[in-house]
């Protein structure tokens, strides 16, 4: 990304009286995030330049005649995401202008479809532990995957859950999938993430997804249906408008899936149907309802929601079907920057991501925790997203990198507007559990979500029993 320079909007700034703060001339580079895909028996991408496939369609893609162009490029769009890695490289070495832009288009909606759909994982293992399983599902996701409870792998407790064993084959699945044949040996449930895991399972939970569907990335567990008994002199005239009922749900993303989190475009739940045995419909209808059935995501793409139900009549014992659907907005492109950290006293170190401008001003350590004080001017990015949006949208994005490029995220953060400038204080545990220090930052690394995709997943369950 082309660096800008920000010293002239700065002493505009500092004239206008918003801010006073120092800043070196010039910004660094914001980073765009890409996602890249490791999998098996994917072709090396040094097979490229001599393989004639490849050679032949990048040659019809720069062709004079327009109809070799066009089904060279219906070919190219054909081409599976395992493919990606060659494709980046050839689009890399690409010297024809028209040739690289098309190779490029097609990376770009490789990207988008990997960021709402993340790759599938593949395991074959027999009589192995829990927590190998997890282990091994964290090597093929990128992600930390971990159980709890814990009590770590030379535990002497004889019931230690996660030394459990079980025996699961998986071939190309989602990872909601795995999880839940899992759960078949061993009950699960997602919990959310924390400083240590991007995915935390809960283990022995009972029956926790034995009422589950699987709608693309989304896990939709219905935990149950409960029933508030109301006091005879509360009892509304219409026993069937009591809205006494209420359907609770778990909603869990596939972590790799990155949740937008801003207000009033978070994701929203609703039924569409709800019928009991006797073919009485349950549902109770937008105008009824008092909230707007906004689902509020925890960090990672968690959420517990609770939707009312008309009270059924007798003598219904089961709900025959319930139909529904999940939208949320999902980031499909970020830009990041990582910057360096200002020793007391020095200038605050600067970025700019998609025309905001970020400065680190001040970043120290005391007794195990990391304080780093930073503002945001909004800039282009107000003009589109409002500023409440991208205040929703910095609060979880914020990161330490210690020399090796291992990360940790911030445990805690507080923010406050002042016209078009954020500043948001974050917090960092560099020790661990018992004290000990566990991690050395040298880098502050800031992300910030540039384009998402809003996405509807539909959903249904049946022969629920009601309570």
């Amino acid at each position: 990304m082309r660096v800008r320079p920000i010293l002239g909007i700065l002493i505009r700034a500092c004239l206008a009286s918003v801010v006073m703060i120092i800043i070196p001339a010039c910004a660094k580079p914001a980073q765009p995030t890409q996602l890249t895909m490791q999998e098996e028996g994917t072709p090396p991408a040094t097979q490229a330049a001599t393989d004639p496939k490849w050679n032949d369609l990048l040659s019809r893609l720069g062709a004079d005649d327009f109809k070799t162009r066009d089904t060279a490029q219906k070919e190219l769009a054909k081409q599976p995401i395992s493919e990606r890695p060659l494709l980046k490289k050839l689009a890399d070495q690409a010297t024809d202008a028209e040739i690289k832009a098309r190779l490029q288009a097609r990376l770009a909606e490789m990207d988008e479809e990997l960021a709402l759909n993340p790759p599938p994982v593949s395991l074959d293992l027999k009589d192995a532990t829990l927590r190998e399983a997890f282990e091994e599902l964290s090597k093929q996701t990128g992600l930390t995957i971990k159980g709890w409870p814990d009590y770590g792998e030379n535990s002497r407790l004889v019931n230690q859950p996660m030394n459990q064993s079980i025996t699961l084959h998986v071939d190309r699945q989602p990872l909601w999938v795995a999880v839940r044949k899992i759960a078949k040996q061993v009950p699960l449930l997602p919990l959310f993430a924390d400083e240590e895991a991007d995915l935390r399972l809960n283990v022995d939970v009972g029956n926790s997804l034995r009422m589950s569907v699987l709608s693309g990335p989304v896990l939709i567990v219905l935990n149950n249906i409960d029933r508030h008994d109301v006091a005879p002199g509360e009892m509304a005239a219409d026993a069937k408008t009591q809205n006494n009922f209420n359907a609770n749900f778990h909603l869990a993303i596939d972590p790799r899936v990155r949740v937008y989190y801003a207000p009033r475009r978070g994701g929203k739940i609703q039924l569409t149907e709800v019928t009991d045995d006797k073919g009485h419909s349950l549902l109770v209808t937008t105008k009824d309802r008092s909230d707007e059935e906004n689902v509020r995501w925890l960090k990672g793409g968690y959420a517990y929601e609770s939707l009312p139900l008309h009270a059924p009549e007798p003598p219904a014992t089961r709900i025959a079907v319930m139909k529904g659907t999940l939208v949320y907005s999902a980031e499909t492109l970020s830009y990041h920057a990582d910057l360096n950290l200002p020793g007391a006293g020095e200038a605050p170190t600067v970025a700019t991501l998609d025309g905001m401008i970020v400065a680190l001003k001040t970043f120290s350590v005391k007794n195990g925790q990391a304080v780093a004080d930073l503002q945001f001017q909004s800039g282009e990015m107000d003009k589109t997203r409002g500023i409440q949006d991208l205040h929703a949208t910095l609060a979880p994005r914020m990161q330490l990198l210690d020399a090796s490029g291992a990360v940790i995220s911030d445990n805690k953060h507080s923010g406050s507007t002042n016209g078009i400038w954020l500043n948001y204080q974050y917090n960092f545990s560099l020790n661990d559990s018992r004290g000990k220090a566990k991690f050395t930052p040298a880098k502050f690394r800031v992300t910030v979500t540039a384009k998402t995709r809003e996405v509807t997943m539909p959903f249904e369950f049946h022969d629920v029993p009601l309570p």
